[in-house]
């Protein structure tokens, strides 16, 4: 047995797996419209291959001629899914091309049904006038919509790695497979018109396009996976602040619980739930709204992170993420400007009624992924948050209560005067509390 044959009867096999493997995918996720595209190009490259296949068995001019006919119906059907599955992929939007090319594909089919054979000399011929051989016109309309489908689905392919700089494996893979189909594509035509450049006088598109269709699975396998992958992270990065993932994705629990030395903020609205009881529910709901948005723009500003928000009550992280050796005063510049820009966030109805209390300290903690089996929330616990929660607490309408620790880290770029010190259960020694009144100018 021939290269040729064994490489058709392999191909046919896989083809046809793959085809029925891409259907039933998409019988159970009809959204994936990539996978109907997949499914047609195996069972063309299927059809292509056991076409292939059976020239090289039998002798018989008729015979030959129906296996070439079958042959070409396998790489009429190519051009269309090969090039619906490329838009499909880089998911742009389908213009005019992909019309012709489809109603191209059909009349060709049609052309080929209709077309009476014709032997002469014992050489299988297509029949009639416009089918004559493989040199014939009907050769070159499948070879010039094969050829355009290939090229611009390439295209469209490169087009998409370049604007969105993924230039991952599976592109990469994917690109080479498609672009040796088209060389040797373009080798054999080149052959039929006496133009022998490599010297080899055997057909080897087929070769490129087994491969071709062996990398669009392996590639669309691994993209899918990939694709799977960000939608986690992104889903993750969405619901979870801290910037704790690696370029890729590892969701160990042990790797992102960690102890490190942060600064927290707790900011709450003074009196809100009487206000709450005095306004409507989407009056309640619209007021929180710009409070928590308002808050975290300026956290954000400062290099922190929201960890969560309790009822009218914020926190915020300072520290996480890149090394940052200041975010002492990074908490502290943060609260002052929670405390002073509040009021212009809301309308002149609320502007006495809105007042925030405020405490802020800085130490370790420890941070990672907390709850039940059910349900987990990524924080930091500790007890530089317990006593950051505390200063809250006390804190007064406008007033800024930041603890010892962390007025000796800023003592010098702050104005603070000190009170009373706090008492902790389960905490030998009393905490010194300081009001913060504001951030020195230099």
């Amino acid at each position: 047995m021939t290269i040729t044959k064994l490489a058709a009867l392999f191909a046919f096999n896989i083809s046809i797996l793959m085809t029925f493997m891409f259907f039933i995918l998409y019988f159970f996720y009809k959204s994936e419209r990539e996978l109907k595209y997949l499914a047609v190009l195996f069972f063309s490259t299927g059809i292509y291959a056991i076409g292939q296949f059976s020239i090289e068995e039998v002798k018989i001019p008729e015979q030959i001629i129906f296996w070439h006919k079958f042959e070409h119906i396998g790489v009429i059907l190519m051009a269309p899914a090969w090039l619906n599955f490329c838009y499909e992929y880089t998911k742009k939007k389908k213009d005019v091309l992909i019309g012709i090319l489809n109603y191209l594909s059909i009349a060709y089919l049609g052309i080929l049904f209709t077309t009476p054979l014709l032997i002469i000399n014992n050489t299988a011929l297509y029949g009639g006038e416009f089918l004559q051989g493989k040199e014939g016109p009907a050769y070159f309309l499948m070879i010039l919509s094969l050829g355009v489908s290939l090229g611009y689905g390439y295209y469209l392919i490169a087009q998409k790695i370049v604007q969105t700089k993924q230039f991952h494996s599976y592109n990469i893979i994917l690109l080479i497979g498609t672009a040796i189909a088209i060389l040797f594509g373009i080798h054999d035509v080149l052959t039929l018109l006496k133009i022998n450049i490599l010297g080899i006088k055997t057909t080897l598109f087929e070769y490129g396009l087994y491969l071709m269709s062996f990398s669009l699975v392996y590639s669309w396998v691994i993209a899918r996976g990939f694709q799977e992958k960000e939608i986690i992270k992104d889903v993750f990065k969405r619901y979870v602040a801290y910037p704790v993932l690696k370029d890729e994705a590892t969701f160990s629990m042990s790797e992102i619980s960690m102890e490190l030395e942060v600064s927290v903020i707790f900011a709450d609205i003074r009196g809100f739930t009487a206000l709450s009881e005095k306004l409507k529910a989407s009056e309640v709901v619209d007021i929180l709204n710009k409070y928590y948005s308002n808050m975290t723009a300026i956290a954000e500003e400062y290099g922190g992170i929201v960890d969560k928000f309790i009822g009218d009550n914020v926190m915020a992280v300072f520290g996480v993420g890149e090394k940052v050796k200041n975010h002492p005063l990074l908490a502290a510049r943060a609260a002052c400007d929670m405390r002073d820009k509040v009021h212009k966030y809301f309308g002149p109805e609320y502007k006495d009624m809105i007042n925030i209390g405020i405490g802020v300290n800085t130490g370790k903690v420890i941070m990672g992924p907390m709850g039940s089996h059910r349900k987990k929330e990524y924080t930091i616990i500790g007890e530089t948050v317990n006593i950051a929660a505390c200063l809250e607490d006390r804190a007064y309408r406008n007033q800024i209560l930041i603890t010892g620790e962390i007025h000796n880290k800023i003592e010098k770029f702050v104005k603070a005067k000190k009170l009373d010190e706090l008492c902790l259960k389960d905490k030998e020694h009393p905490v010194a509390i300081y009001e913060l009144e504001s951030i020195k100018q230099y």
